[in-house]
């Protein structure tokens, strides 16, 4: 997947649905993205969740490319296993890049690898034993202490109580975490955070896409 804001655009890109990786057939399965934001444009990355079913050899390696002022506004959330089918992650591999880099620089690096049934899918330095996690990342303004305040009040409501939400702010980057067992509660906690920091980076109200109810 690639995607180029030019100058003074401003771009909002989704799924049409929940992204689904099987188990393998001895082969690994590989999805590079690649987005790039010119000055004063804004490139927001808002896919639908995606479930690794039990047994799925994955790598996903994203890099955005942010040039002068550029902006940025991604999220995801991942489900390790279906289950409300009553389904596990208990076998596969999955392997994660994410790069964020401004004029060529990096502001932001994560990478990891979550092996099935392993002992990170229950340690607390891993999921915890939970099921879903799920990240935001913006770029762009610092947010301002009041900001940051409202942000973990909505989180914290949008969680009521059912998983773990914390917000973190890093110079011009702003992240959101959350770590539970249902993609609904993700998603709502994500949404929550986005109609926080939308508005105060990009000056645009958070309106629900129409797609995602689909």
């Amino acid at each position: 997947i690639e995607a180029h804001a030019g100058s003074g655009a401003h771009a909002l890109i989704s799924t049409p649905g929940a992204g689904k990786w099987y188990r393998s057939n001895g082969h690994r399965s590989i999805q590079r993205i690649a987005l790039e934001v010119e000055p004063d444009a804004a490139l927001e990355w808002l896919p639908q969740e995606t479930i690794f079913f039990d047994d799925a050899d994955v790598v996903l390696d994203t890099t955005i490319r942010l040039h002068g002022n550029a902006r940025y506004l991604g999220c995801e959330i991942l489900c390790f296993g279906r289950t409300a089918a009553g389904e596990r992650f208990g076998r596969g591999r999955i392997r994660q890049h994410i790069r964020v880099l401004r004029d060529g620089r990096p502001i932001w690096l994560e990478q990891g690898t979550l092996a099935g049934g392993s002992a990170q899918m229950t340690s607390q330095l891993g999921l915890g034993g939970h099921t879903v996690c799920a990240s935001l990342v913006a770029v762009g303004l610092p947010s301002s202490a009041a900001l940051m305040g409202h942000l973990r009040d909505a989180g914290q409501q949008a969680a009521a109580g059912r998983g773990q939400f914390g917000a973190t702010q890093m110079k011009a980057v702003t992240v959101v975490r959350y770590l539970g067992d249902s993609s609904e509660v993700a998603r709502a906690v994500m949404l929550a955070a986005w109609g926080q920091l939308r508005p105060a980076l990009l000056a645009r109200e958070a309106r629900p896409l129409r797609i995602w109810n689909t």
